[in-house]
């Protein structure tokens, strides 16, 4: 069957890669890595093969974004029979024997689809970003996080900064969703398989420290996600797919009416071009357009309902806001195991 291949994605994002492999050539249980350069300004693969010796490189031309860039990948371990693939971003860094533990957990359940990594901030370091959940930005900024439990358990989602995927679950169930371009991947695909049967866990002994933002140009992080939910939300069950939106919506109003008040245009047009295309069902890349002032209207006009919205909220001591969108769609996901498999 072959190795089980560590493939990290590149674009542009060069001596975070450089650090990756480097840190990859420290963990003994890892014995084949793959480049996919997702169409680089800059041919530097001369110089990551200098950091990984025998460095598998696959050059695809054109930033194909996460989820295309890593399907290219994906399905050349599976034509070649490969079982397992390991996806690592590569502004991460591993722990040796990150990728035997991810493996051993795998191996106890063929049902598992893929098996995530215990995630790390490097800033600040030592604190949580996933765990069987992700972690919110209070606690990346040092609030107390719980200590990741040792050993395997099940999770409803991986993270896509480091998982290992079962290739058989891919070619079976379908790849990465590449209408979202970046951003929101492993949640889509993760609702999909578990809707088919098929379970995630989370594995203690595998552990990865994650930087984050390395390749982030034109706030075009802001954009994706705020637009992908839209996306993401078709898998939520029609009874509560009205107030999810409603949601999507809130979030990406509150986050312009923020960017504004700080004085930040740009992120201000791409949480206004995210909402606009989300609404509209416009994936894939992002366009270069910006939003007209028909939109600008209405946006206007949303934010001063999100206002009263919440200030009506306030004064009958109810939080602001709508719950987080991933407790709408993982509740579907709990859903649909505990019918299939009870």
């Amino acid at each position: 069957m072959g190795q089980s291949p560590v493939i990290i994605l590149n674009w542009n994002g060069w001596e975070d890669t450089f650090a990756c492999l480097r840190s990859l050539r420290q963990a003994p249980d890892v014995q084949e890595v793959w480049l996919a350069d997702n169409g680089s300004r800059e041919d530097r693969c001369g110089e990551a093969e200098a950091c990984y010796p025998g460095l598998r490189v696959l050059q695809l031309g054109e930033n194909l974004g996460y989820a295309g860039g890593n399907n290219r990948a994906l399905r050349i371990a599976a034509q070649e029979g490969r079982r397992y693939a390991y996806l690592l971003n590569n502004d991460c860094e591993v722990e040796p024997g990150f990728l035997q533990a991810a493996l051993d957990a795998a191996e106890v359940d063929d049902r598992l689809a893929a098996v995530g990594s215990v995630i790390f901030s490097a800033d600040p370091p030592g604190h949580l970003q996933y765990d069987g959940v992700f972690r919110g930005a209070a606690e990346a900024a040092g609030a107390p996080a719980p200590t990741p439990a040792p050993g395997t358990r099940p999770a409803q989602y991986v993270s896509g900064a480091g998982t290992l995927v079962r290739l058989e679950a891919l070619e079976r169930e379908g790849y990465l969703e590449e209408q979202l371009f970046c951003y929101w991947e492993e949640i889509e695909w993760c609702a999909r398989l578990a809707a088919r049967g098929w379970r995630f866990a989370v594995c203690g002994g595998s552990r990865v420290i994650h930087r984050g933002g390395g390749s982030d140009l034109g706030a075009n992080s802001h954009y994706y996600l705020t637009r992908n939910p839209f996306l993401v939300l078709r898998h939520v069950e029609t009874g509560r797919r009205r107030a999810a939106l409603r949601g999507a919506i809130y979030r990406g109003v509150s986050g312009t009416n923020l960017a504004r008040q700080a004085g930040d245009r740009e992120k201000w047009l791409a949480i206004a071009a995210g909402l606009r295309d989300g609404l509209r069902g416009r994936f894939g890349k992002r366009p270069a357009d910006s939003p007209g002032p028909a939109f600008v209207a209405l946006l206007g006009w949303w934010t001063l309902c999100a206002s009263l919205r919440d200030k009506w909220r306030a004064a009958r001591g109810l939080a602001p806001g709508y719950p987080p969108l991933e407790r709408c769609l993982l509740g579907d996901l709990a859903g649909a195991r505990s019918h299939r498999h009870d």
